[in-house]
């Protein structure tokens, strides 16, 4: 019995070391896939990506483009997840996705995904709120005149009709609807969501669509930063943890590894981490990772496991990099 029990562990060991060989690979490789274009560009550091040619030229046609679509997340690609051959190049961004259209009018080549649709159609139905409908700050708006028209009203409707109306944000397709308990509203590309928390005048703010219809369809190595540009700024850290033995007896080595990186996926180096290892017994112990993180925004340390019985053994790391700084936990079990 204990040496079947030796196997399994031997085994479980055995995969778990491909596993984290597999996830330090896919946590440091480049992105891939980007076009280049001319007439035109400007980098956004706050995401790595680039906006180009008639995709910047569209996104930059609003007053407030930041506010309307949000920051691009991938460069233009050709996606994969179409229905028709060529694939069209899209660019995906918070708020909305633009598709590049050449066989259209040149006034018409970069238009806005129908997202508020595919979103609505996949919430599926909600209760619909009791707002009056019949005073002046509502306005019946008709996407067929052969239809009843669907009411947008008071706060909605004035961010509508500011930030471009019909043409930004399509035609209403559903009533103020309660959605989790907030209240929303959606439209051909967008959803409105209603924040009475935010100061006055943020209270109407925009569903990311881009972000979640990308998240269902394509291949997330589109959202990793364009590394043409090295000067992305640090504006948040994330750190992913993981051991080199999911089960170790006492006594044996352990090998724990850090990855930290920036809110683009890119490797951040020089970053200091501490680590807090709380035993079953509830002995707890502290270190300082002897080396900061790598060019790869990889640290490691090894360490004795001690004598202790049976039971879950609780990391918890802390991340300090350009004066900011985050936490996570990972854990490892103890078995004879």
């Amino acid at each position: 019995m204990r040496r079947i029990v030796y196997n399994q562990v031997v085994k479980m060991r055995t995969i778990w070391g491909l596993f984290v060989a597999l996830l330090v690979v896919l946590l440091i490789i480049r992105p891939g896939g980007v076009t280049a274009q001319t007439d035109g560009a400007r980098y956004f550091p706050e995401t790595g990506h680039w906006l180009n040619g008639e995709f910047l030229r569209a996104y930059e046609s609003v007053a407030d483009p930041l506010l309307v679509y949000g920051y691009p997340i991938t460069d233009s690609f050709q996606s994969q997840s179409c229905t028709q051959y060529p694939c069209l190049y899209v660019q995906y961004f918070d708020h909305v996705r633009f598709e590049q259209h050449p066989e259209n009018p040149p006034e018409s080549h970069i238009i806005i995904s129908s997202l508020g649709d595919f979103q609505h159609t996949m919430d599926g139905t909600a209760v619909v709120a009791a707002i009056p409908s019949n005073s002046n700050a509502c306005r019946l708006i008709y996407q067929d005149p052969q239809k009843a028209g669907i009411p947008v009203c008071y706060a909605f409707l004035k961010f509508y009709d500011t930030y471009g109306g019909i043409a930004q944000f399509g035609y209403p397709i559903s009533e103020v609807e309660i959605r989790e308990g907030r209240l929303v509203q959606y439209f051909n590309y967008a959803r409105f969501e209603w924040h009475p928390e935010n100061p006055s005048g943020q209270r109407v703010t925009l569903t990311d669509l881009g972000q979640i219809f990308f998240s269902e369809t394509e291949d997330p190595i589109y959202l990793l930063p364009n590394q043409d540009d090295n000067a992305a700024t640090i504006l948040s850290l994330q750190v992913h943890a993981f051991v080199s033995q999911a089960v170790i007896p006492p006594m044996g080595m352990q090998t724990l590894y850090a990855v930290v990186q920036d809110q683009n996926l890119r490797p951040v180096p020089n970053a200091q981490v501490i680590v807090d290892i709380q035993y079953p017994s509830g002995y707890t112990i502290s270190y300082i990772m002897p080396k900061m993180t790598d060019e790869n925004g990889l640290a490691s340390i090894s360490f004795l496991v001690p004598e202790e019985g049976i039971g879950t053994v609780v990391i918890h790391l802390r991340v300090d990099a350009a004066s900011l700084h985050t936490t996570t936990v990972t854990s490892f079990r103890i078995w004879w």
